[in-house]
């Protein structure tokens, strides 16, 4: 489900909210009025101020320019207050995705240009002028600006809600990778953008796991799967310009394999690992939950990878399961490593039509076996041998032309 979705009645939907509280004051209105004037049936001279009493009219407006003051002096130390915290709290980037979201600007606009309206409308009225139009559009616009109101505040309460922000940072960095696919953009504007989304992702799964909302981190791990996804469908409609990246990119990374990022054309899928990798680093003793989950997408990608025949994508993630690996013996914590060995057999059984990744699996078993043993993990290595086992098993069922190698 979008997080985006969630909320009260009202703040489910930002326009389902304005329809129902404007339905509420029309019907509460019009109910008054009909009451009233049925009851008194006054002419239209009777029912304005206009050229008799222009005074009143200016009385009329006085509440409502205060009203319109007070709302917008509400609504800016509110936002001026909420944004910064909760960007400080999760990401920066939220104050620039606050900024440039068009329900926003259109409801500060409005709030502000009602309240400059109210003002001047006030002005123009004199001892024997009365602006009647423009006097209704002032007072039937406090009205739209009271109707838009309360919906507009559970929707920017909702917009503080992390799932809000990364659903929305996940949104951004699926257009990028849409824009590039349709070659209208300088390729590397737009990998520095994708970039940037994909660090501020982790950076929110980092906060969140520092604070222990796992919610929300498995959230985030999983929106760079579906970021990964997308890259997956519109990978073939690239330009060679998209895939090529240096140094600056990859800050530390010898140029030899910056070289081999770009042959292989897997600095997104690196990108994405590599937070995941951070993540999980992170998430070791604080987090276990968020520690499958990111073991799990590795498998979901490189499954998806197989079967999109993208074999280079496979070995990285057989890389990074390797490094996730190395993490959790390097700590001494067997849940980890039984966790990864767990995806990491499923991974194999998953690609049982590559005989090749299936054997470097294996042989990756083996060696972490050792490698347990020797950090002071039998229990471990005793896993990998019974995973090892049971690759075994599949293999030759599955009538794997390398069997024997595993056996």
């Amino acid at each position: 489900m979008d997080p985006r979705s969630k909320g009260t009645l009202l703040g489910a939907s930002f326009p389902r909210g304005v329809m129902l509280i404007g339905g509420l004051f029309i019907i509460v209105f019009a109910a008054e009025a009909a009451f009233e004037i049925g009851m008194a049936r006054p002419t239209w001279e009777q029912l304005s101020w206009a050229g008799q009493n222009n005074a009143k009219l200016l009385d009329a407006l006085s509440p409502i320019a205060r009203a319109y003051n007070n709302v917008l002096a509400m609504l800016l130390a509110c936002i001026g207050l909420a944004i910064p915290l909760t960007a400080n709290m999760y990401t920066p980037k939220l104050i620039e995705i606050f900024l440039r979201d068009r329900i926003n600007q259109v409801i500060l606009t409005v709030f502000a240009l009602g309240a400059a309206n109210s003002l001047f409308v006030m002005q123009l009225i004199g001892p024997d002028f009365a602006p009647v139009w423009t006097w209704r559009i002032t007072v039937w616009g406090s009205l739209v600006g009271w109707v838009l109101l309360i919906p507009y505040f559970f929707y920017v309460v909702r917009f503080l809600d992390p799932s809000t922000i990364i659903a929305r940072l996940q949104g951004d960095a699926n257009r990028l990778i849409e824009l590039a696919a349709e070659g209208k953009e300088d390729p590397e504007s737009l990998q520095d953008a994708l970039q940037q989304r994909i660090y501020q992702i982790g950076t929110l799964i980092l906060k969140t796991i520092d604070r222990a909302d796992r919610g929300v981190a498995l959230e985030g791990i999983w929106s760079l799967k579906r970021v990964q996804d997308r890259n997956f469908e519109l990978k073939p409609k690239m330009s060679d310009a998209w895939f090529r990246v240096d140094n600056r990119d990859f800050v530390g990374m010898s140029h030899k394999a910056i070289e081999l990022i770009n042959e292989r054309r897997t600095w997104v899928e690196m990108q994405l690992l590599t937070q995941l990798l951070l993540s999980y680093q992170h998430a070791i003793a604080k987090a276990p939950d968020a520690i499958s989950a990111i073991s799990n997408v590795n498998r979901v990608v490189a499954t998806r990878a197989a079967r999109e025949g993208d074999n280079h994508v496979v070995v990285l993630c057989i890389r990074f399961f390797n490094s996730f690996l190395r993490e959790a013996l390097n700590r001494r914590d067997v849940r980890a490593a039984y966790d990864v060995l767990y995806q990491y057999r499923r991974l194999a059984k998953d690609l049982g039509d590559h005989p090749e990744a299936v054997c470097r699996i294996s042989g990756n078993f083996v060696t972490y076996a050792g490698v347990a043993v020797a950090a002071g993990c039998p229990f471990v290595g005793d896993v990998a041998c019974f995973d090892l086992f049971e690759l075994m098993a599949d293999a030759y069922e599955a009538k794997n032309p390398r069997a024997g190698e595993i056996l």
